[in-house]
């Protein structure tokens, strides 16, 4: 192969843009004309995207942290949790409105030791749904993302987070800017007393930008010294909204910096006519569409059996997020975490808090979905095998047709333990516990346990339990709808689990297999 038809080949297959620097630049044998193309194709590779001025870390304030910081110990996971402003002049999409001035705030965790950084960052769209800047995809997926070395970066890119709805946060005739307490100004006019946001219509330029000051840093590196590979941009139902615009209204054409989207639970949102990079769709019951192909060119569609928009898990975990913003609480220690997190992952194996109600959400376990999802996106971007797909869930004719409302009325087809046929289903769908129905009711699900009679049936015993789930969970890994952590998670829950009656059973009693460690 010539040395010319390498340096085409590099630029088709580079992930980065080291890569194709390093074949056609640093190549004599390419001709002016090939080294013109390549300048041309860096230049495209950047898109048209200005960097931002990045200053920071933030520091001080009223209350000496930033908005709904992590509710966990970061620096016993070995990441940095720090804060800064991005500011710049955006362009307005999908209005007729000419450029304006804007300061918005990036808050960044990543691996304090270089030598851990995965290269891949997922940079989430933060959601304003409760009219607060709050990270959900980043509450369910931590636990994953701090094993794997990655790095996580929270974008305030709505006006909503900065100020408030309609309200910019700049000062009027020399006044301090009114904004809403639950906004970053009103929570701490000190501390962020430099932002302010001139509408929404600029968000999707300014969501750009974060991605070129983590992408391109020019001047402050918010990643520190990590470099990324792979930058992801994800969002979480009102958010993930916002990313659907972001790539009709043609501001992902122009920027061209995102390297995958992860867009989870858009309840029926107008979808994209085209993907220009890899994208994954995750809907839950509440958002799943009556579709007959889930996939297509740079395109993948979940629909997840027994998933609802939130669950027990972010419920339980927002908790400590928002106490220690208003209340100035310490981190959870990382041994307290950790027993949160069994507590809060229990998806009904012990008999735990089951809600047959519209109350404290669901035990469907939604975070093993997203840690796959995540994974399997980096692994599309760097490999170019696509995610795998699945089917569409089956639509019953006796409920309502899909709608944005949170699918209430939807009815699907059931399993006979009342689970939803088609789409992904997980090994605790496939060896249930309960009955999971994600669209019971706006935002939360219910969950409803398996009565004894029915597990007895389906388990006659323990170590038949644990066989199952352990066979369930291995064939769940291979496909890649798992993460080797969480399938380890999951047997060693159904392993402590007393199935089939509640309760637990004591290490030294558990089936033998459940002793021997669990690989891929």
């Amino acid at each position: 192969m010539t040395s010319e038809a390498t340096c085409r080949r590099a630029r088709r297959t580079a992930i980065g843009l080291s890569a194709v620097v390093a074949v056609c630049l640093a190549s004599p044998a390419v001709s002016a004309a090939s080294g013109a193309e390549v300048l041309g194709s860096l230049a495209i590779s950047h898109g048209s995207e200005p960097n931002p001025t990045v200053t920071g870390p933030l520091a001080g304030g009223v209350h000496g942290h930033p908005f709904l910081a992590a509710g966990f110990d970061v620096a016993a996971y070995g990441y940095t949790q720090r804060e800064f402003v991005f500011s710049g002049t955006a362009k307005a999409y999908n209005a007729q409105k000419p450029p304006a001035s804007y300061a918005t705030r990036m808050l960044v965790y990543a691996p304090k030791n270089p030598a851990r950084f995965s290269g891949t960052v997922v940079v989430e769209w933060d959601n304003v749904t409760a009219q607060l800047d709050a990270p959900a995809d980043f509450e369910w997926t931590y636990p994953q993302v701090t094993a794997d070395g990655d790095a996580y970066v929270e974008v305030t890119a709505q006006q909503v987070g900065v100020c408030g709805l309609g309200l910019t946060g700049d000062p009027v005739a020399g006044k301090v800017a009114v904004c809403t307490p639950t906004s970053l100004k009103g929570f701490d006019p000190v501390r962020y007393a430099a932002l302010h946001h001139p509408g929404d219509a600029y968000s999707y330029d300014i969501f750009s930008q974060a991605l070129q000051a983590v992408k391109h840093p020019d001047g402050i590196n918010p990643l520190g010294q990590l470099h990324p590979r792979v930058v992801l941009a994800a969002g979480e139902s009102q958010a993930a909204f916002e990313l659907d615009d972001y790539i009709r209204y043609g501001a992902d054409a122009a920027a061209r910096l995102a390297d995958g989207f992860l867009i989870d639970s858009d309840l029926n949102a107008p979808e994209p006519s085209a993907y220009r990079v890899p994208t994954l769709f995750i809907w839950g019951e509440d958002s799943a569409q009556q579709v007959t192909k889930t996939s297509g060119r740079n395109h993948v569609a979940w629909s997840v059996s027994g998933a609802g928009h939130t669950d027990y898990w972010l419920l339980q975990h927002l908790v400590p997020v928002i106490a220690g913003t208003e209340l100035n609480t310490p981190p959870v220690s990382k041994p307290r975490e950790a027993a949160l997190e069994r507590t809060d992952g229990d998806y009904g194996q012990e008999g735990g808090v089951l809600s047959d109600t519209c109350a404290g959400g669901e035990q469907y376990p939604r975070r093993y979905v997203l840690d796959a999802a995540i994974n399997d996106l980096a692994h599309w971007v760097r490999t170019g095998t696509r995610a795998p797909t699945v089917p569409p869930l089956e639509f019953s004719s006796r409920g309502l047709p899909p709608s944005p409302l949170f699918n209430l009325g939807v009815i699907f087809k059931t399993d006979p333990q009342g689970n939803a046929l088609g789409g992904l289903r997980e090994p605790v769908i496939t060896v249930p516990v309960a009955t999971y129905i994600g669209n019971a009711c706006p935002l939360l699900g219910t969950s409803t346990p398996l009565t004894h009679r029915q597990l007895a049936r389906l388990y006659p015993t323990h170590a038949v339990y644990v066989r199952k789930m352990i066979k369930a969970t291995t064939t769940a890994v291979r496909r890649r709808f798992m993460t080797v952590r969480d399938g380890r998670d999951l047997i060693a829950r159904a392993c402590r689990s007393a199935i089939p009656a509640w309760g637990t059973t004591s290490a030294k009693a558990q089936p033998a297999m459940c002793r021997r460690p669990y690989e891929e």
